[in-house]
């Protein structure tokens, strides 16, 4: 409702290039007066819980399949977040459309282009996402896969996500370094840009972060960190998978998560 979500104290206006700062109050003056200060009933926020879950629509004639497979994380001030970014990185991005996806430092990336496209076919994207929220978090990968291959679609994303849960090293780290910091200077490179971002980091963190501080937490982040967010995370977990189009071959709940661990001797 307007009356307790559309507030003062969860709103932030925020300005960036050329701009006056004693014009921008007056507008802000002008337009947001009547917008209340605070919620005339406090706003109650739950925890989050995660409930793992399997949920899909079948369209055979959709002739593709597009799957999301999720994992519930941290929220915006955990200190878990860069580390988050690295395995975002290492996940990496993907789509057919896109040449070079076989020289991509991204292991999932590489299967998916050399054997899952070229070999059998099977991917025509994926995407790893990673969204965080206040108090609660979602990191997986998206994928697009032919639905007679889309098993082993599921098999190789879910046998990567796996693989970082126990093999991560310093080449790895130093790649995803370049690539978080470059993405986290290439994402301000306009106004509207550094609005959106300073408005989050208000909002989220009570605070604008600089780019140089941002830069040098992502420096200080080691192996064994995102490692251990890797375990945390993605070793032997619960998900949640949403997944729509042409589904015949999708994997039950279970298998996929049989598959979140590896048993070695």
């Amino acid at each position: 409702p307007r009356e307790s979500h559309y507030t003062a104290d969860r709103m932030v206006i925020c300005g960036a290039g050329a701009i006056n700062h004693e014009d921008l109050v007056q507008l802000a003056q002008e337009k947001f007066a009547s917008v209340p200060t605070a919620p005339k009933e406090p706003v109650f926020k739950e925890p989050a819980k995660f409930q793992g879950s399997h949920k899909e629509e079948r369209w055979d004639d959709m002739g593709l399949a597009y799957v999301a497979l999720g994992y519930p994380t941290c929220g915006w001030k955990h200190e878990n977040v860069y580390p988050l970014l690295f395995l975002h990185s290492m996940l990496g991005t993907w789509d057919k459309s896109q040449p070079g996806g076989e020289y991509s430092s991204s292991e999932l990336v590489k299967i998916a282009v050399l054997f899952l496209f070229f070999f059998l076919g099977v991917c025509d994207n994926v995407m790893a996402f990673n969204t965080l929220y206040s108090d609660t978090g979602l990191l997986g990968v998206y994928f697009v896969s032919n639905p007679h291959r889309l098993q082993d679609a599921c098999k190789h994303v879910r046998n990567e996500m796996t693989r970082l849960c126990y093999d991560i090293d310093h080449q790895m780290v130093a790649q995803a370094k370049n690539q978080v910091a470059s993405n986290m200077l290439m994402s301000l490179d306009s106004s509207s840009a550094i609005c959106e971002d300073i408005g989050r980091q208000i909002l989220t963190l009570g605070r604008r972060i600089h780019p140089a501080e941002m830069i040098a937490r992502i420096n200080a982040v080691e192996p064994k960190d995102v490692l251990g967010v890797a375990r945390e995370y993605l070793h032997d977990r619960e998900h949640a998978l949403a997944a729509v189009g042409a589904l015949n071959e999708l994997p039950e709940y279970w298998d996929i998560r049989d598959s979140s661990y590896w048993l070695r001797a």
